[in-house]
């Protein structure tokens, strides 16, 4: 039998080369000032992985499922995230929405 585990896993703004998409957008000006705002936590995509691969391969987490997880440790979710009444409106429109593509 084999177990599924699902996380949820936060990479962080990560140099992957879609920010020039969204820089090009914003003008010289907002360009400039995004660059220098983002520039502390912009990881390599190295770095960027290491929570996927923590999440995967880590014994520690083999039991766990469901859980918010940043810089390879688990983190709490906003209160809006938390809210399970939201997240169970979310998951009736998305099975209304399955059943309309399948």
């Amino acid at each position: 039998m084999c177990n599924y585990f699902r996380y949820a896993v936060n990479p962080g703004i990560v140099q992957s080369g879609l920010g020039v998409h969204i820089l090009s957008g914003l003008g010289c000006c907002a360009a400039t000032a995004a660059i220098f705002c983002w520039m502390p936590w912009v990881k390599s995509r190295t770095q960027a992985i290491q929570t996927i691969v923590f999440c995967a391969t880590d014994a520690a987490v083999a039991d766990q499922s469901g859980l918010y997880y940043r810089d390879c440790a688990v983190h709490l979710s906003s209160d809006a995230g938390a809210d399970m009444e939201d997240a169970y409106r979310l998951w009736e429109m998305y099975e209304r929405m399955d059943r309309l593509t399948n």
